[in-house]
């Protein structure tokens, strides 16, 4: 028969047994929010944890993490619009990074993206009016069926020489590339372009004024094309830089004068 312990043993025990960690009997958890308890039916009191159903979350289309897309002539367009603009308000010395990007109402950093530097921003416009000249040059050139006259042919000149305030605007950005960068390969290129373009839109007037007899057989037709690109050139830098001293009609008497001379 096993013997009993007096009560004093069982006073004197150390540690007593309510602090004994692998006595204690651990705390019930509460379930949490997201789960429900439900007991296993039949034979086993085991409890398991089910979840419980939970709605979808619903997001805003607006905040949806969707990559933007941007079109990147559309902002180069932008912001060709805006430096055009700012000459067309302030002049081409206004043109600064700062002042086009302020007029596009976006950031320095996202026009220099796509332009470098001031000077790349000037030659991009630049590039522009050559393409419109051209694009203008073609459409005379196409003609409607029509006799080429004289007075044709003045009309057609008179596309080079800026004769609104809006195209003398954009001349000045012209001679600003000009005469800051006539050494540089780059922006000297696309001066070279818009002088080619000029020559050929001359060289179209005078041989069309020859195919319809208004050009004397004695003259040598590329020459009179140099000519002529030379006159529109000096025009066009007279309109810019004292357009007083050379207004509209005088500039139109001049080219008259030197068409109506090729049949001599």
């Amino acid at each position: 028969m096993a013997r009993r312990r007096s009560s004093a043993w069982r006073r004197t025990r150390w540690p007593p047994t309510s602090t004994r960690p692998w006595t204690t009997r651990p705390r019930s958890r509460r379930p949490s929010s997201t789960t429900a308890t439900s007991r296993v039916p039949s034979t086993s009191s085991r409890r398991v944890s089910t979840p419980l159903p939970t709605r979808p979350r619903t997001t805003c289309p607006d905040a949806a993490a969707v990559p933007k897309i941007v079109d990147h002539d559309a902002r180069r367009a932008e912001y060709l619009d805006a430096l055009w603009r700012v000459v067309e308000r302030d002049g081409a010395q206004a043109v600064t990074v700062r002042s086009v990007a302020a007029e596009a109402g976006l950031s320095k950093s996202n026009l220099g993206y796509y332009f470098a530097s001031q000077d790349a921003l000037l030659a991009a416009a630049v590039r522009q009016i050559v393409q419109a000249t051209a694009a203008a040059l073609d459409d005379l050139s196409a003609g409607d069926g029509t006799e080429y006259t004289p007075a044709t042919a003045v009309a057609a000149s008179l596309l080079i020489v800026p004769m609104t305030t809006e195209r003398r605007r954009q001349a000045q950005v012209w001679l600003m590339l000009a005469a800051g960068h006539a050494t540089d390969e780059a922006f000297a290129s696309i001066l070279a372009e818009l002088n080619a373009v000029v020559r050929a839109g001359a060289l179209m007037v005078v041989r069309r004024l020859a195919a319809g007899g208004f050009v004397s057989p004695a003259r040598d037709l590329d020459f009179e094309a140099a000519a002529l690109h030379t006159l529109l050139d000096g025009l066009s830098l007279q309109t810019v830089t004292d357009p007083q001293l050379m207004p509209d009609e005088l500039v139109e008497q001049i080219v008259a004068a030197h068409v109506a001379d090729l049949a001599r």
